[in-house]
């Protein structure tokens, strides 16, 4: 009797797994499926990613690596993964300034200084970058409104800032000085006044960070 209770009973039990799974058992299935979907896709998109990323690095070596960097970086900017477009724009920038064009030099960092996307670290470095490069013909007082934010702040590059907010201290009294210049090697003076011309060109050390490329 025991015997004929146990196939009942397994009976019963094979009856309402079957009932489960007419019931249920298609969103199992599509639960699998979602589950198989999900993690193909985010390998390819890892896959994809990193094609990306390699693709921008060649492109970016192969731009600096021209006779006219600043050209290609600005017709290869928009193929670029976004790391390597903001480390473009500053190569861009510093082009401009290598060539004598500061104010081109000085509105490509202001772009860069007011673009939203951009990581308030590499903001601010653009910021200083900007009023380092600023034609000499600047308003000192624009200048020194553009550098205020930084030198009040805390952040990494509040001491340059404040270098910088310093400069046109010493600076007016000698026609033709930069407006905020930071070379101390080269000096002219008139009278007992010395003044620094601008050490230009030069970008500060921006500091080790993640970027995305």
């Amino acid at each position: 009797m025991a015997d004929i209770f146990d196939e009942i009973d397994e009976e019963l039990k094979q009856d309402r797994a079957k009932q489960v799974w007419a019931r249920y058992g298609k969103y199992v299935v599509s639960a699998a499926a979602a589950v198989v979907l999900g993690v193909g896709a985010s390998q390819g998109f890892t896959a994809w990613k990193q094609s990306q990323a390699e693709a921008s690095a060649d492109l970016y070596s192969q731009a600096i690596a021209s006779d006219d960097a600043v050209t290609m970086l600005e017709a290869s900017l928009g193929d670029l993964t976004d790391g390597y477009a903001l480390l473009g724009r500053f190569r861009i920038a510093a082009g401009k300034a290598g060539d004598g064009d500061a104010a081109a030099a000085e509105g490509v960092y202001l772009e860069i200084a007011a673009d939203a996307s951009v990581a308030a670290l590499y903001r601010d470095a653009a910021t200083v970058l900007s009023v380092m490069n600023a034609p000499e013909s600047s308003n000192p007082a624009d200048l020194q409104d553009r550098l205020e934010p930084l030198a009040n702040g805390s952040g990494p590059w509040r001491p340059l800032a404040l270098e910088l907010s310093a400069a046109p201290a010493r600076g007016t009294a000698c026609a033709g000085a930069s407006v905020l210049n930071r070379g101390r090697s080269s000096h002219c003076h008139t009278g007992s006044q010395p003044c620094c011309y601008p050490a230009r060109h030069r970008e500060p050390r921006l500091p080790e960070s993640r970027c995305a490329v």
